[in-house]
């Protein structure tokens, strides 16, 4: 299935930060789990951009004089839903900003950052 996604996240750690990303997504057909729910694959690619840089990712700016403010996005997903509540998947994702070697915001790379959410379907 093709599709798009934009989503919004608050960025916490040694300071915190907002971020928007969107971009087109490919996910497989359901997998049936008994007679729970399902089991989805995926993955969306495109931008992300945020209000400032946090972390790792803020440490790779400065020591690469790059801007990471918007970089490329990957986020390979598994996500499962009820059988009940079609609507409603839990998601597990790896969530990956990229400069595209270089090719955004001079950055080589942004920093990845393993996530747990919930997203509607309509």
């Amino acid at each position: 299935m093709l599709g798009g996604e934009v989503g919004v996240a608050g960025r916490f750690g040694t300071d915190s930060s907002a971020e928007i990303w969107g971009g087109l997504s490919i996910r497989t057909a359901p997998i049936p789990i008994g007679n729970i729910g399902f089991l989805t694959p995926g993955i969306v690619i495109g931008l992300s951009a945020v209000t400032n840089t946090i972390g790792e990712e803020r440490i790779r700016e400065i020591t690469t004089g790059g801007n990471a403010a918007l970089l490329g996005y990957i986020g390979p997903e598994l996500a499962f839903t009820f059988r009940e509540m079609p609507n409603l998947a839990i998601v597990y994702r790896l969530h990956h900003r990229s400069g595209g070697f270089g090719s955004l915001g001079g950055m080589r790379e942004g920093h990845n950052a393993q996530v747990l959410g919930l997203r509607w379907q309509w």
